[in-house]
């Protein structure tokens, strides 16, 4: 399934979904757009949208718009139970539904609201704002329970939360803000913030996530120092870091919410000579995941990445998903991915025993990108290395602990910039956002109509999961070969105590049923691949009440 959302001019920031498989959109758009039967159209500029996507009848539910006659936009997500909630930023008078009404400090504030999922229908039940005389903006939300955390930058002498204030002594430069709301009901209030930032360049976060009373950020810092809290350089939790003289390096930092006070935990630092960046972070148990890209080298603790072709392209960069200890921040494993321009990573999604990462690439017939044993051509790419446009990549990693891996990699796009920017998991699907220049191919999906200027999309795909039976905990010894392939493949299935044959059958991205052979146990099966477009798909074994599931490219 791939969809477009708008006509021009749009954007799908941010993405979430609950445990009913509804999926959340926001972003921003501008003129007049169609959510299903829901027409929404901005006040002047660009204005703020959130919308609800049925997975069931693959249809829009509701959708609200926020903003006034200036640009607004929302950038991030989150959703908990019935309660929605949105951020991002605002100029001058926006207007939250038909009864809220809010009006900037000076120049732009950041903001976050709730909305209540009615099912059919929504309403917006509050909004706070944050900022001061210049420029502020919140750019990613968590919530735990009636906990909302909030991260962005603040540009404004003196920026207030509520009732809480920060102070930024470099006012032309931004700081990075970390703040902590908490929801009543119909109302809320902020409860702490806390800033982090050097005082000679630019420090923003990108992303944030949130695990128990334990928050984490990640993002960019150009100061020649960038300060977590208080200490020393060389203190025990690592408060301060270099830069890098004028580029950017990444950071990823953990915070202790206390209840009314908060503290810095540790902050982690990435990078090299040139600029590189963090844009995704998520969390699950001991595990902390980080994605963004880096250009030539980068140094992730003790770890070391270069990226190829550094002579004939020494300033692309390549996508990273790196992996720190929740406890400590050290790094783990780091692993790269992508071919001779742009490659990042923009999305991490942790589903189970599945990372998944999303972003964008550039692969080119002679220089293709690669991911793992995958390797993507961007759709109407060139032979040089030079003036191609991205293509949205989805890709799954295995982490094993002391090492991960990509696993596959899959494609999407047309001939202009096409960038995937959020990612979440419903069921065994996985939808993909963000935006994109018609026309554009997801599979055997197009959105086809051209317009001028951008489009968000919504679009999805299927991961099956490995069924942990019989068949299930010998799949390490099911052997699926040549991956990619073309025209035949090959399945070595291990000795079944209960069977001698096995039930193949190979479903495309969507989870539909294309063919279906019996194959033998403790023996090597051809796999006929003639006929099918090249893409990736699903090969599911099944034994008695036993199953697995390896993924295959085509090429």
């Amino acid at each position: 399934m791939a969809l477009a959302i708008g006509s021009t001019n749009t954007y799908v920031s941010a993405s979430a979904a609950d445990a009913n498989g509804n999926v959340y959109l926001a972003g921003r758009f501008q003129g007049t757009i169609a959510l299903g039967a829901n027409n929404l159209t901005s006040a002047g500029g660009t204005d703020a949208f959130v919308a609800k996507w049925n997975s069931a009848s693959s249809s829009f539910v509701w959708a609200q718009r926020a903003g006034g006659t200036s640009d607004d936009a929302a950038a991030a997500i989150a959703v908990s139970g019935t309660s929605i909630y949105i951020a991002g930023n605002f100029i001058g008078t926006a207007s939250f539904g038909s009864t809220i009404s809010v009006s900037t400090a000076g120049y732009k504030d950041a903001f976050v609201a709730k909305l209540t999922d009615i099912g059919s229908t929504t309403q917006f039940i509050w909004v706070q704002q944050a900022g001061g005389t210049n420029a502020d903006y919140a750019n990613a939300l968590a919530v735990n329970g009636n906990s909302i955390y909030v991260t962005g930058a603040f540009v404004s002498p003196i920026a207030t939360f509520g009732s809480l204030t920060l102070s930024n002594a470099a006012a032309r430069f931004q700081t990075v803000f970390v703040a902590k709301l908490t929801d009543a009901g119909p109302a809320s209030s902020f409860t702490w913030v806390k800033q982090a930032g050097g005082m000679d360049n630019d420090d923003y976060p990108t992303a944030l996530a949130v695990q128990g009373a334990n928050v984490y950020i990640a993002g960019r810092f150009y100061s020649s120092y960038v300060f977590f809290g208080i200490g020393s350089a060389a203190g025990p939790n690592h408060d301060s870091g270099p830069g890098a003289g004028g580029t950017a390096d990444f950071f990823v930092a953990k915070l202790l919410d206390n209840g009314g006070t908060a503290s810095f935990a540790w902050a982690q630092f990435g990078g090299g000579s040139h600029e590189d960046y963090a844009n995704a972070i998520t969390v699950a148990g001991t595990s902390v995941y980080v994605g963004g890209g880096f250009r030539v080298s980068g140094s992730f603790g003790s770890l070391t990445l270069s990226t190829p072709f550094s002579t004939n392209a020494p300033l692309h960069a390549n996508a990273f998903v790196a992996k720190l200890a929740e406890g400590t921040g050290a790094y783990t494993w780091v692993q790269q991915a992508g071919g001779v321009q742009d490659d990042v990573v923009n999305s991490l999604l942790v589903n189970g025993a599945s990372l998944y990462a999303a972003g964008q690439y550039v692969g080119t017939p002679q220089y293709p990108a690669v991911f793992g044993n995958s390797s993507l051509v961007s759709v109407g790419s060139n032979d040089t290395m030079f003036n191609n446009y991205s293509d949205v990549f989805v890709s799954k990693l295995t982490d094993t602990g002391a090492s991960g891996s990509f696993v596959w990699a899959q494609g999407a796009g047309g001939s202009g910039t096409d960038v995937a920017a959020g990612l979440v998991a419903s069921g065994t699907s996985l939808y993909v956002t963000g935006y994109l220049a018609p026309p554009a191919s997801f599979g055997g999906h197009s959105i086809a109509t051209p317009v001028n200027g951008n489009v968000g999309f919504l679009a999805s795909l299927n991961d099956l999961s490995l069924t942990a039976t019989v068949l299930g905990r010998r799949s390490e010894s099911i052997n699926l070969f040549p991956n990619p392939a073309h025209g035949m493949a090959t399945i070595q299935l291990p000795a079944l105590p209960d069977a001698t044959t096995a039930t193949l059958t190979i479903l495309d991205a969507l989870g539909r049923t294309l063919r279906i052979q019996a194959v033998a146990a403790n023996a090597k099966n051809g796999i006929d691949l003639n006929g099918l477009a090249p893409g990736l798909y699903a090969v599911r074994v099944q034994a008695g009440g036993s199953t697995a599931t390896r993924r295959l490219v085509v090429e």
